[in-house]
Formats: C-alpha cells, structure tokens, sequence
C-alpha cells in the first residue's frame, strides 16, 4: 500500500463478538453499541433518487462499478472469507487482517491512484462470494426444518431449493412466504407457491408463525419470538445454508400473511427487493417506508387502495395492483425485481424501537408511534447529506464512496444546522457490520453519529 495513502485498517471500538451476533435474528437492527465501529467520528466539540423516480446511486453513470478481474476478486472473496472464519471463531483475525491488506495492496497497484476502499461494488461482491455453501442440501422437494430461535423457541419452517441448484450457478432469489392463518409451512408452499418456474429458479421458504395471530406484528412477547422476528430468523438460517443472492431476497403474504408481510416489509425496507400481498387485508400500515422497495397487491384485500393512494401522494413510484393474478404472473413480476441497496433519497418513519435502521441511516431516541419522521438526501455533487424531521436524539449515517467522496470532508445538514468531518473508511469495520446483521450485500466503510437537531421554530 503506498505511504502516502490513509490505512484501510484503523483501529477502531470493537464490535460485539461476532458468534454471539451470528446467533441472533438477522437485520433486525444492530444496537448503537454495536455500531461504533468504521470511522472517525467528529469531537464533541467538531463541527437521496427524486420522489418521482428514486435513483440508486450504483446507476450505469456510476464512477464506482465494478472493476475487479474475476482473479482479483477471487482473492479477494477468499481473504474476507478467512476473517469472517477468524472471527467467528475468535483467534486468527490479526493474521486475517494482515491477508486482507496484503491482497489489497496487490488491487491497489493497479488502479492508478484509487484505494480499494473505494471499490464499494466489488467489495459487496467479494463478501458475497466470500460465503462457504456446500451442494449437500435437499433439492426438488420440500423439507421441513426447525432450530431453536433467539428467544429460546422452535421456529419450524418448509423451503424448497431448485432440482438443479447448485452454489456455483448462485447466487439464488429467496421468496419468504408468510402464510394463510392455520396453514403449516408445507401444505402452503405445496398448495399455494409450487408454480414450476418459481421453483425452479428460486428458493422458497415458508415460516412456522406463532399459534396466536396476534403476535404476528411482533418482534416477541412472553419470552417468545413473534411473527417479526421468526421470519428474519428464517432468512438467516435459508441464507446460512444456501447460496442467497442478498439483492434478490423478496418477502410475500397470503391471506392474513399478506398483513404481516406489509408488517415487515416496512420495518426492514433494506433487506427486500421487493414485498408482496397475495389475495389478503394490508392492515393499517402506513406506505411511509416503501419509496425505495417495490410492492406488489396481488388481489389484495381492504386498505390496498388506501396504500397505493398514499404512495402516490407520498411521490413513490414503487407499487404495482394486479386485480387478478396467477402465481406465474406474480413470479414475473417478482423476478424483475432488485434490491436497492443504496438510493440517494430515504424518507423514514419507525414503526418499533426495535426496527431502527433503514438503508444508510440508523436513527435513536425515538417514539414508535408513527409520529418521529425524517427524510434524508445525499447530494454527491456537494459531498453533503441533507437531513430533515423531528422526533429522534441522535442519527447515525453509513457511508460508503459510492454515496459520497470520502477522501473529502463530508458536511451534512440537519434540520438546517450543518457539521462537518473527515471521515476515515474502514474495511475492518465494513466487515464486521456485515457479519453482525447478516447481509453482506451492503458495503459501508465509514458512520457518522450525530445529535439529531431539532427543527428551528418558524420565523428563526
């Protein structure tokens, strides 16, 4: 690595152990503890897409697409592999490290100036590639699987792989079904989802939901997991023993699913490509949340007409009705569908304290009553992030080169206050965030926390 370029290692606040991160429910939003890490945050005493048509900012005019060899990359995948192994285990991760560094070196004499650290694109296809997955798995036929969850409990689950799956034709899309009340996960996915090119081509996994409905907007209660975290826990487990495509992960409801899927959908917009409601009641949900992940309201029942009318007037253009779709139907549209890992604009209301995360922006200090919103905009051109709303303590934002220009000070404007620092990227913590939330689809090297402040008084 030449002297006069910044360190992609610094060393930085530690996060949690990563075996006991492993173990928990996947993106279900990591504690601000857990989140220190990545990059030099200001002293105290330091100083997004139109709504018309979001825009990702990994476009086709994007200065940071891909540019890696396959070799490079290869190399790449392994030596990131090497530190998630390292780090699960607790021991070798210094010697991680080293490799890691040695191969970037390597990259980085052949890309004229530009760090690796910079390479947000091949660095999220290189933890993606980095994921061990053996072809020793079920296929063509549906299996019946259960673990035993965060919260101490027995989420069983059904999932069907292609007949012809294999990890080296992957990464596949994940549809995650919530079924019909009283439908068990196998008899829904054989009698509701076997539509051949859907199984085929995707895996699709079916959740055991808790026996009391009620509980199926919940995170867990009574020292059991709710429906919320029983699905994101099964993503997990699909995602640990298959080969997932994290930008093809797709959520859908049947009947009194279809509610819940919403449910979800909308604390979790980031995980999804694309969110479903099949033949059933969207509930009360608001479509605050859905201007970047496409929904599709596939017969859906009462309140679908009252979300799509929100959405619009909210400028989204992300909901598609079907009045009355067959399953191939719905599979087509599903497979257009890709995850937007990175849009330039994120309008943000949280709907529990535990679902604090969205996209690049992690907000704290907040009430879950639909009333603490924000919208935030990155503004590359300026290297600044405008935030507005009211109703948190403190936002945290994740960034990467493809967001802004990190080898320059970054200024972002809250609620018309403005701040700004230099912020150093991190591969180290880029990792470790990955690791503990799960999805390794998203490449963020440097977060800034920040008191989130209040909107001026009118006249001011």
């Amino acid at each position: 690595m030449p002297r006069n370029s910044t360190p992609v290692f610094v060393q930085a606040r530690w996060l949690p152990a990563l075996c006991v991160a492993l173990a928990g429910p996947l993106w279900l939003g990591a504690p601000a503890a857990a989140q220190e890490g990545g990059s030099k945050e200001p002293a105290p005493q330091e100083p997004a897409p139109s709504a018309e048509a979001p825009k990702a900012a990994e476009s086709a005019e994007d200065p940071f697409k891909p540019v890696l060899a396959d070799g490079e990359l290869k190399k790449l995948a392994k030596a990131f592999q090497g530190y998630f192994q390292a780090s699960q285990k607790r021991e070798g991760t210094l010697e991680a490290l080293d490799e890691i560094e040695k191969v970037t070196e390597g990259i980085e004499k052949k890309l004229k100036g530009r760090r690796a650290v910079q390479l947000v694109a091949d660095l999220e296809r290189a933890m993606i590639a980095a994921d061990e997955r053996s072809d020793n798995v079920e296929k063509g036929k549906i299996a019946l699987n259960s673990f035993t969850g965060a919260w101490g409990d027995t989420i069983r689950y059904a999932v069907h792989a292609p007949k012809s799956y294999r990890v080296k034709t992957g990464p596949y899309p994940l549809l995650l079904v919530i079924p019909e009340q009283g439908k068990a996960p196998e008899v829904a996915l054989r009698e509701q989802w076997s539509d051949a090119g859907l199984l085929e081509q995707a895996l699709v996994a079916v959740v055991g939901m808790p026996g009391n409905v009620a509980d199926w907007g919940a995170i867990g209660s009574r020292g059991q997991a709710g429906g919320v975290a029983s699905a994101m826990q099964v993503i997990r487990q699909v995602s640990r023993a298959y080969s997932i495509d994290p930008n093809r992960v797709l959520i859908a409801g049947h009947a009194r699913g279809a509610q819940t899927a919403i449910e979800i959908a909308a604390l979790y917009p980031h995980v999804f490509a694309a969110a479903i409601a099949r033949a059933g009641d969207l509930g009360t949900t608001p479509a605050t949340n859905f201007g970047n992940l496409a929904v599709l309201l596939a017969a859906a029942g009462g309140n679908a007409s009252q979300f799509e009318r929100q959405a619009r007037e909210l400028g989204h253009q992300t909901v598609t009705a079907i009045a009355e779709p067959a399953l191939p139907e719905i599979w087509t549209w599903a497979q257009a569908q890709r995850r937007q890992p990175h849009p330039t604009r994120v309008r943000f209301s949280p709907g529990k304290p535990e679902a604090m995360d969205s996209y690049w922006l992690s907000v704290e200090g907040f009430a879950a009553d639909g009333k603490s919103q924000l919208e935030a905009e990155i503004d590359r051109d300026n290297n600044l992030v405008r935030v507005s709303g009211e109703g948190f303590s403190h936002v945290r934002l994740m960034l990467n080169d493809r967001l802004l220009d990190l080898s320059k000070p970054v200024r972002v404007v809250i609620n018309g206050t403005e701040q700004e620092s230099k912020l150093t990227p991190n591969l180290r913590a880029m990792l470790d965030r990955a690791a503990l939330v799960g999805d390794r689809g998203r490449a963020y090297t440097a977060s800034w926390r920040m008191e989130f402040t209040a909107p001026r008084p009118a006249g001011e």
